[in-house]
Formats: C-alpha cells, sequence, structure tokens
C-alpha cells in the first residue's frame, strides 16, 4: 500500500482483480514511534519508525497492520510517500449499489 505519511492518504489505488479495494485518497492514520533497538545500527540504536494504522473507505475505517519503516528512508529518498506491506489480512465490507433501480 503507497501512502503520503504526511498528507495522510492512499497514493496508488489497491485493486484485487478488477475492484478497487482500497481507493487513491483514502484516509490513513500514520504512527510514528521512536524505537531503541540493539540491531539499529548507529550511535543510539534508536530510529524512528512509521507505520499504517488504520484506514477509512466510505464510512468505515478499518484497522491495519502494516510493516514499520525507518523514517530515514523517506527523508533520504526526498519523498513523502511510503511503501508498505500489510502485515495481517484485511476483510473489507464493500457496499453494492443496485443500478437498476
Amino acid at each position: 500500500m503507497k501512502a503520503n505519511i504526511y498528507g495522510q492518504e492512499v497514493t496508488l489505488p489497491v485493486r484485487i482483480g478488477e475492484e478497487t479495494a482500497i481507493p487513491v485518497a483514502a484516509k490513513v492514520d500514520v504512527k510514528i514511534q521512536h524505537v531503541l533497538d540493539a540491531r539499529i545500527e548507529n550511535a543510539c540504536n534508536c530510529a524512528d519508525m512509521v507505520e499504517l494504522t488504520s484506514v477509512s473507505i466510505g464510512s468505515h475505517t478499518y484497522d491495519l497492520h502494516t510493516n514499520a519503516i525507518p523514517l530515514a528512508v523517506a527523508m533520504a529518498q526526498h519523498t513523502k510517500e511510503m511503501v508498505f506491506t500489510l502485515q495481517k489480512p484485511l476483510a473489507i465490507t464493500r457496499v453494492r449499489v443496485n443500478k437498476n433501480r
């Protein structure tokens, strides 16, 4: 899932087959957390990590569980957009509109 971490919105639609599961401009909640970890190879063994915690589609908000990415990656690439991977399945309720009415 590609999202603008400062604008807090999806920037590339997520599609399943021909259906759009998550549209462009869907709002996301972004969590930035300061992490201390001996495996982080810098002077303080720390990093600011970014992850997505929810996405709003229409009137529904869904909890997300994505990977956490170092904020420094976006800063080094001079971008606001980051690509996140869902770590748990996401079930989205779709409402179909009957066009024959």
